[in-house]
């Protein structure tokens, strides 16, 4: 948890660093544009200007004289240094006063020498101060007469864009602290709902299979809860299933066992002399040994549908024959029970693809849960009918019914509607399963009271 808290608060507080550091780089670029040339634009119009008035207005007078004139007239209120260069770099004239003996050969000199408006950004050797110097070109009808250069400081601009700078590193610092502060607050309502998660998963590993995950949002998250809440009550259901289960089986494995222990201590203390009486408790032994092997046989049936290891071998199967031969097979167990068992089979049917010693089982499934709940002087109709190209098989008894809110459960593995009825809960379940090998459809129809029909489509 705190890894993936770290990671989520590294990973905003990252690209919310990149962003300010890329919106920081900017903001200096354009500061920097803004201010320095700023200045160069003003310095370019101020040269623009004087050198227009030198070619149109002081077209006659020498070198000396224009450009004392330049510097008495155009040097007021000027915050740069206006000065005179002639054609060899040698300062001539200048506002400042100060006569400089070392000849300019800047790259904004050399631009006016060629009949340009030249710029040039640099630092000054003697003073360290940082200037911007921008020159152009004196002309006269003959040719040039030198350079007017202008000359201003910049070190105050400096410090007002190191200032700017300064003051947004500060705010994007701000942003930045804030950020990572909202990103811990975010993971953590993010992390919360998942330790919650984990924390019911551990009381569900530990048995508790009442916990529940609390749902706050309907969101992803949320939604995770709602699976996990899912899980833990079909985990509750099957934890519940299986105890019912083990507890039938334990029932249906120990009454016979019970049978049979009983006649076998029976007989031991009895006459083992009377052949007759021995026949009878043989008899009932057998029974009893049946009803175990029918039980054992559906728990292997079971684990190998659960494991996939069941495959069927399909062949031509005729449908009609395979009905009446179940149905005779059970027609003793119904006079028993004094119930009718009767058949009504399509005609025009003869056979169908699939297994046919699983389509006996289902079969056998199927009239056996019939007669098993269908009271005395009942009636079951096992049957046939064409639908189209399938065929439908349906075993219909007028016996107790389902209760509806069984009905949706009754093909579930271990499902008893009623835990003192006989069976392991198993025979649907596993009918079901193989229909559904044949790429086949079982439907269930049932009224409480008025009876079951189970029709199986193929």
């Amino acid at each position: 948890m705190k890894s993936l808290k770290r990671r989520v608060v590294f990973n905003y507080s990252f690209v919310i660093l990149v962003t300010i550091v890329f919106l920081e780089i900017l903001l200096a670029v354009f500061v920097r544009q803004y201010y320095y040339g700023n200045i160069t634009q003003i310095l370019k119009e101020k040269v623009a200007v004087t050198t227009e008035f030198y070619d149109k207005y002081l077209v006659y007078d020498s070198f000396d004289y224009k450009s004392q004139y330049i510097i008495e007239n155009f040097s007021m209120d000027e915050q740069a240094e206006i000065q005179i260069i002639d054609m060899s770099g040698r300062i001539v004239n200048s506002s400042s006063g100060f006569n400089i003996e070392k000849p300019v050969s800047t790259a904004d000199f050399k631009k006016a020498l060629q009949g340009e408006i030249g710029t040039w950004r640099y630092k000054d050797p003697d003073t360290e101060e940082e200037l911007i110097s921008v020159s152009g070109p004196l002309s006269n009808r003959q040719g040039m007469d030198g350079v007017l250069r202008y000359v201003t400081s910049i070190e105050e601009t400096n410090r007002v864009v190191e200032r700017i700078t300064l003051q947004a590193v500060f705010f994007g610092g701000i942003v930045l602290i804030l950020v990572v502060l909202l990103s811990v607050v975010l993971a953590e309502s993010i992390i919360k709902p998942i330790k919650e998660l984990k924390t019911v998963s551990e009381k569900i590993a530990d048995g508790d299979l009442k916990a529940r995950a609390v749902i706050r949002k309907n969101d992803e998250i949320g939604e995770l809860g709602q699976t996990f809440n899912y899980m833990a009550k079909e985990l509750m259901k099957s934890s519940q299933m299986k105890n019912d289960f083990i507890s039938s089986i334990s029932h249906e494995i120990r009454t016979p066992l019970t049978s049979i222990k009983g006649w076998c201590e029976t007989m031991l203390m009895g006459d083992l002399n009377d052949e007759e009486e021995i026949r009878d408790e043989l008899m009932i032994i057998s029974k009893e040994a049946n009803r175990l092997s029918e039980l054992v046989e559906n728990l292997l049936d079971f684990s190998k549908l659960e494991a996939g290891r069941i495959v069927l071998s399909k062949e031509k199967v005729d449908i009609n024959y395979l009905l009446m031969d179940v149905a005779k097979q059970f027609y003793p167990k119904a006079m028993k029970k004094t119930i009718r068992l009767e058949t009504k089979l399509d005609q025009t049917l003869t056979y169908v693809e699939g297994d046919e010693n699983r389509l006996r089982q289902v079969l056998i499934n199927l009239i056996d849960n019939a007669i098993k709940f269908t009271g005395s002087n009942g009636r079951i109709v096992v049957g046939s009918k064409a639908v189209g190209e399938k065929v439908r098989i349906f075993v219909k008894d007028d016996g107790q019914g389902i209760d509806k809110k069984n009905l949706e459960h009754i093909t579930e593995k271990f499902f008893k509607g009623n835990m003192k009825s006989p069976g392991s809960g198993l025979g649907l379940a596993i009918t079901s399963e193989i229909v559904e090998l044949h790429g086949g459809l079982m439907e269930i129809e049932s009224i409480p009271g008025n009876g079951t029909t189970i029709s199986v489509l193929l």
